[in-house]
């Protein structure tokens, strides 16, 4: 838990565009490291040759599991591989979006020379950023249908819709107008004019 001590690090999945829920529409995970910054462990090859895809950021507050997600779903403005040529799998996928997430980015500051040492003595840049910090451990090893059914559920009951009306019926314009400036401010009353 970075950041907002009050919400999760959010969950970070890459969804195709036509899928019939989350679990089905998975291609990876990924971590938010700024608001509008995603990183995915590679190879990144595969997850370009999914489709389009849009990246589905959630969390839910700490005090209260049991109350329904933040769902977002941003699309992804451009896309960039970063790896070493002599591993060219092992590229992680830097995702620039289209505008920023609510959700609190995870990870910590990490120091340059420190990152540049745990690459070289790591098997991969992902557990590299892993072993500093930078990204959440453990997120390229999560089961979709356990994180993301529950995710499905939070999208569902966001997106369910109006359910009930409550009617204002009223007499007069009066009426009306009074209750129109309570939603948006009106102008004052006009003085009279004097003869």
């Amino acid at each position: 838990m970075t950041g907002n001590p009050l919400t999760c690090e959010p969950i970070v999945s890459l969804q195709r565009l036509r899928a019939d829920n989350l679990v089905s529409g998975h291609i990876t995970w990924g971590a938010l490291v700024a608001a509008d910054l995603v990183v995915v462990p590679g190879p990144a090859a595969p997850i370009l040759d999914a489709g389009p895809f849009v990246v589905l950021l959630a969390s839910t507050s700490l005090l209260d599991a049991a109350a329904s997600g933040v769902v977002e779903r941003i699309r992804p403005r451009s896309a960039e591989a970063v790896g070493r040529s002599a591993q060219p799998d092992d590229a992680i996928l830097v995702l620039r979006l289209d505008h920023p997430s609510w959700h609190v980015p995870s990870g910590s500051a990490l120091r340059a020379r420190d990152l540049a040492v745990a690459v070289d003595r790591e098997d991969s840049i992902w557990t590299a950023l892993e072993v500093q910090g930078a990204v959440p451990q453990g997120t390229r090893n999560q089961r979709a249908s356990h994180v993301l059914e529950a995710v499905d559920a939070w999208e569902r009951t966001t997106w369910q819709g109006i359910t009930t009306l409550t009617p204002r019926l009223v007499d007069t314009g009066d009426d009306v107008a009074l209750k129109w400036c309570d939603w948006r401010p009106c102008r004052p009353p006009e003085p009279p004019i004097k003869p």
